[in-house]
């Protein structure tokens, strides 16, 4: 489970992302060393069969086993990841609240059920927004790039046009604010992407449904299962699903989306024949001058 704090340094907020662990074995060590690629930067262990640490406050079994790689996250390589700047592509993914909310009473009302019986373990169970959403960046990690998730308070703070995006993902984004709504239509009239897997903004931040979408004059005709694209002042609205993140079909659509826009893998992998390697899962790195 990945967790989020706030820190607040000079009027600014940072997010600090931590993740639970409580795994054994190769897999949870591999699992925690990737997660720290992605940016985690702390860990919660999870320990409730007291495996790390005993009953009487010496280190457990789990606990010596995770001790090597524990180190390393804290004074080696991991150091060195801390204190480096992670490249990020032109390339933002919407982070909507408001749809999450709206899905959640959608499916409610669908299933029938008694909502009020619902505890923590059910609602963290996977649902549309979640599966979007991570197809979207996985399928971005895949082909060598790395996203950036956005919010609508970056965008009032002018943040969208600030931070030079080419693309901007709209995974499932069933609903939006007039705010959301006015700064994507703005990134698209001068030269901006946008890419949803469905016709975005039928309700409003209220839960609303919209008389017609918010984004009705971008995305000028209804979502198809091949991708379709809309051209709009100097900018491009692009309907595109991505039900498989390692899929072939997806993999070609977003390539195409990215050379589009002008995205290009800061380190490409060749071959010795002189071709391009594909790339499963890297992060990039920059160092903080």
């Amino acid at each position: 489970m990945i967790w989020a704090i706030t820190s607040k340094s000079c009027g600014r907020s940072t997010v600090i992302m931590l993740l639970t662990s409580g795994g054994r074995g190769a897999f949870e060590e591999h699992r925690v060393w990737r997660e720290a690629l992605r940016g985690i930067r702390g860990l919660i262990l999870w320990d409730e069969k007291n495996e790390f640490v005993d009953a009487d406050g010496n280190v457990a079994a789990h606990g010596r086993e995770a001790a090597p790689y524990f180190a390393e996250l804290r004074g080696g390589l991991g150091a060195l990841l801390i204190n480096r700047r992670r490249h990020t592509d032109p390339i933002g993914v919407l982070y909507s609240p408001v749809s999450m909310r709206v899905q959640w009473l959608l499916d409610r009302r669908a299933s029938r059920a008694d909502w009020s019986r619902r505890n923590a373990s059910t609602e963290y169970q996977d649902d549309t927004i979640r599966a979007a959403t991570r197809n979207f960046a996985r399928l971005i990690e895949h082909r060598g790039s790395q996203h950036r998730f956005v919010s609508t308070e970056e965008w009032r703070r002018g943040e969208l046009g600030n931070r030079d995006y080419r693309i901007l993902m709209l995974p499932h984004t069933i609903a939006l604010s007039p705010i959301e709504a006015r700064e994507i239509r703005a990134f698209v009239e001068h030269g901006g992407i946008v890419v949803a897997d469905g016709e975005p903004g039928i309700f409003d931040d209220h839960g609303r449904r919209m008389a017609k979408p918010a984004l009705s004059e971008v995305f000028a005709g209804a979502a198809a299962c091949a991708a379709t694209s809309f051209a709009f002042e100097k900018g491009k609205a692009i309907y595109a699903t991505f039900p498989d993140e390692r899929g072939r079909e997806s993999g070609r659509v977003l390539s195409e989306i990215l050379k589009a826009a002008g995205v290009q893998r800061c380190f490409p992998l060749m071959r010795a024949d002189g071709g391009r390697q594909a790339i499963s899962k890297l992060m990039f790195l920059r160092t903080v001058r």
